[in-house]
């Protein structure tokens, strides 16, 4: 019989005290990759505009904003950094994402 492995899970607030860029899956800690190489960053550089110029274009009811490499605070176990989001709504200027809307 195989014995069950601890796992221990981390929060929000474990990570503020970390050094270094990790995102948290289901409290696993996921340690961020180093920076990109040029073909990806020009390639999210020219998705970024896109997305800039389609929103304004369409003119879309709520205040959007395309966001580059922002934390996004699912829950207090949850916190990923998109390469590109977009989010729609008021967002705190000195915080970062914390609830989705659809």
């Amino acid at each position: 019989m195989i014995p069950d492995l601890y796992i221990p899970t981390y929060t929000i607030n474990d990570r503020k005290l970390w050094e270094g860029d990790w995102e948290l899956i289901k409290g696993i800690p996921v340690a961020m990759s180093p920076s990109p190489f040029n073909k990806h960053q020009l390639m999210s550089g020219d998705l970024y505009t896109y997305f800039n110029i389609a929103l304004r274009k369409n003119k879309l009811y709520c205040n959007y904003r395309v966001l580059f490499e922002q934390d996004w605070i699912i829950d207090e176990t949850n916190i990923v950094r998109p390469d590109i989001s977009i989010a729609c709504g008021d967002l705190d200027p000195e915080g970062h994402i914390t609830r989705p809307r659809f």
